[in-house]
């Protein structure tokens, strides 16, 4: 009984010392860096081009340092073009849809200071650059860059405002850029 007793001790001894070997702070930190971005763009305004944007935006990446990291980003993008052949008719309505893949990078570019009243709100800037696929078609057919402003309330939510490029290859679909309000949850 004795031994088993002594048996019991040193094994709960060397849990003990093997938990406080490999505390919090040493752990790998592998998952705490994941970055997970979801969010939408509801609202654009055409700056080039007549198309309007609306997305909605799934993002992966991994925290590079304490202000910036690098993702992979699925944006399913929905174009809605409308031309007008000529005075007298209302046009032609085209719709189509993109899936755009891309790297990019956030970079924190302000936090606000504890004892302020800004405290909870800081700022990034985010960068894309990538393709668009065409589901319907299988293929590319477009190459595009998008940078956006993004505000952060607290920890998570955030409100952004950005410009997307898309740059097609054809002679029927002209390149058109857009200005747009996005908002989402980046984790």
């Amino acid at each position: 009984m004795k031994r088993l007793f002594l048996t019991a001790i040193a094994a709960s001894m060397m849990l003990n010392l093997s938990a406080q070997r490999y505390n919090e702070t040493e752990y790998p930190k592998i998952f705490q860096k994941l970055v997970l971005d979801i969010g939408a763009t509801p609202f654009s305004v055409p700056i080039e081009g007549n198309s309007k944007i609306s997305t909605y935006n799934f993002s992966l990446g991994y925290q590079i340092g304490k202000k910036a990291d690098i993702r992979f980003n699925a944006d399913i993008l929905n174009q809605f073009e409308n031309y007008h052949t000529s005075p007298n008719t209302s046009g032609i309505y085209f719709s189509g849809r993109l899936v755009n893949l891309s790297l990019g990078t956030s970079v924190n570019i302000f936090n606000g200071k504890n004892d302020s009243f800004l405290k909870n709100i800081s700022s990034n800037l985010v960068g894309k650059l990538g393709i668009g696929i065409s589901p319907e078609h299988k293929e590319q057919e477009s190459i595009f860059y998008d940078v956006s402003f993004r505000t952060y309330f607290g920890n998570i939510p955030y409100i952004g405002l950005g410009i997307n490029h898309q740059m097609y290859g054809s002679s029927y679909k002209p390149n058109s850029a857009n200005i747009y309000i996005s908002f989402g949850l980046d984790f």
